[in-house]
């Protein structure tokens, strides 16, 4: 069973000390350090309570070094889901932003060149008539 060694690697992994992770978990830091230690073990609901937290796994928790483990699995699949999505919202509101300064960009060349068209005609018109 790897459970100890997994909570202590999740831990550090998040770069917590033991006082932080207790309070955050709503465990005391003597309970969670037995569970480190392994001289305890969580009952049923906090060890799902622990795994929703890290959102991983109880299997994974429990049964696999965490260490030797692909980080998409320690991390938890929906995370990378939810930071690709926001990733890509980042994306498409920079792209919305690129487009609408480049129609911004077209819209004032335009009148520049309408400016400048108007100034050749009346240069032309001024030439023709003297």
């Amino acid at each position: 069973m790897n459970f100890s060694k997994n909570l202590t690697y999740l831990r550090k992994q998040k770069g917590c000390k033991l006082d932080e992770i207790a309070s955050k978990t709503g465990f005391s830091r003597s309970q969670w350090n037995n569970y480190e230690l392994g001289t305890s073990y969580p009952k049923f609901l906090d060890l799902i309570k622990i795994s929703k937290y890290f959102d991983i796994s109880e299997t994974d928790l429990i049964h696999h070094d965490l260490e030797l483990m692909p980080i998409n699995k320690i991390i938890g699949e929906q995370k990378i889901t939810n930071q690709l999505n926001e990733e890509t919202e980042v994306y498409n509101i920079n792209y919305k932003d690129l487009a609408e300064a480049r129609k911004e960009t077209i819209d004032c060349l335009k009148k520049e060149i309408n400016h400048l068209e108007e100034k050749i005609a009346s240069l032309t018109n001024k030439r023709k008539a003297g």
